[in-house]
């Protein structure tokens, strides 16, 4: 398997050569919402919605058809510490769908008439996100780990977004959009000379300055809220992750102990055991500068603190995890790894992520780290915890 990472002109440059006549390719830049203060928070997501909303050349169905026409599909995100635009397109038609890409990041308009407009689709997507009480978990999770500005909602609030003019967003795509913080990823059966051509002769970006990293202080706080017309109670405990990179491969088998699948360890002590809940799993979340554990139970509010003391002994247990499921469960995570990896979009955006967390090249050599992470580095995950972050929203009586 042909692969590489190269820096041109200042950008870098991620390359997976496959056979199938299919290929990711994605723009993404090393700024997210944990560069933004409290004043402009959710700056990050609103460039990224308005840079769909049409170039200096392209009109948004232009842009939307000038990919779609051509069998592909075009979307964005915006995380903590990286924005990112992508298409997955049949290979014969890379050059343009990469030409596409490449208006889309460099020459927005920014027409502050549709601003406007995104702005109240925005505060739909704020009173959406609320509506749905997992989602609002999910969020407000970061918010009780991590103090303000930096725990504030990736997509800001009323407040915030009504701070946002056009300026600040020409103001954030001059700083933030520059050759050294681009990442441009393609996975697929398309050539390097093709990649390099492309992007000699669409990308002009200079250089710029680049942020400095920050200390991300830790706290851990609960929250609790309740809603009328819930039916379920939807609880989160979550804890604090050490931001030591070797460790990585060791997060994901202790994921899959623990909730990760049917045979986990959340699933059959609140589900299979119980019945207290259909929906109960763990996930992790780790950027460059920041990382956590969390687990998750929907179930009866009569039925929360029984699932509280559940959580409480799985976490005891954690310390102390039996030789052979450890072992099972690294080969659940190399096998899951593998799986993800079939579809060439997953490992565009997953190259893109390790990069940023300065760890591309264990990318390649993830089946053999994870078979070198060793039992006994389980409790260095503990050794400067400083508690449970509780995150509830319960039905109101």
């Amino acid at each position: 398997m042909e692969n590489l990472r190269k820096k041109i002109n200042g950008i870098t440059l991620l390359y997976e050569k496959r056979n199938l006549p299919i290929t990711s390719i994605a723009f993404a830049f090393k700024v997210g919402s944990l560069r933004e203060n409290e004043r402009i928070k959710g700056i990050s997501h609103f460039l990224e919605h308005m840079l769909f909303k049409g170039t200096k050349t392209k009109s948004q169905k232009e842009i939307a058809a000038g990919i779609e026409k051509l069998g592909g599909e075009l979307n964005g995100f915006t995380g903590y510490e990286v924005t990112g635009y992508y298409t997955k397109i049949p290979s014969k038609n890379f050059s343009k769908a990469f030409e596409i890409l490449a208006d889309l990041v460099q020459n927005p308009a920014l027409s502050e008439k549709e601003m406007k407009k995104e702005r109240k689709v925005i505060y739909e997507e704020i009173k959406m996100n609320y509506d749905d009480p997992k989602r609002f978990l999910h969020r407000k999770v970061f918010e009780c780990l991590y103090p303000k500005p930096y725990g504030l909602p990736i997509i800001g609030d009323y407040k915030s977004l009504r701070n946002i003019d056009r300026k600040n967003l020409v103001l954030w795509h001059n700083k933030n959009y520059c050759a050294n913080n681009l990442i441009i990823s393609v996975v697929g059966n398309t050539s390097l000379d093709e990649i390099d051509k492309c992007i000699k002769e669409n990308v002009g970006m200079k250089k710029g300055k680049v942020g400095k990293d920050f200390l991300l202080k830790k706290v851990c706080k609960n929250f609790y809220e309740k809603r009328k017309n819930l039916k379920q109670a939807h609880l989160s405990f979550s804890f604090h992750l050490p931001l030591n990179f070797k460790y990585f491969p060791l997060f994901e088998i202790l994921n899959a102990i623990v909730g990760q699948g049917m045979s986990s360890w959340l699933f059959q002590e609140i589900r299979e055991k119980r019945g207290l809940a259909y929906s109960t799993h763990s996930e992790i979340d780790v950027g460059k500068k920041y990382g956590y554990f969390m687990m998750y139970v929907g179930t009866s509010i009569d039925k929360v603190k029984e699932c509280e003391i559940i959580v409480k002994d799985i976490i005891k247990k954690m310390k102390e995890i039996d030789r052979k499921e450890f072992e099972e469960a690294k080969e659940q995570v190399i096998g899951n790894f593998h799986l993800k990896r079939e579809d060439s979009l997953t490992t565009c955006l997953q190259l893109i992520d390790c990069e940023i967390k300065n760890i591309y090249n264990e990318y390649y050599r993830f089946e053999e780290i994870v078979k070198e992470v060793k039992r006994e580095q389980v409790k260095n995950i503990f050794k400067d915890f400083i508690g449970i972050s509780k995150v509830f929203v319960l039905p109101k009586r």
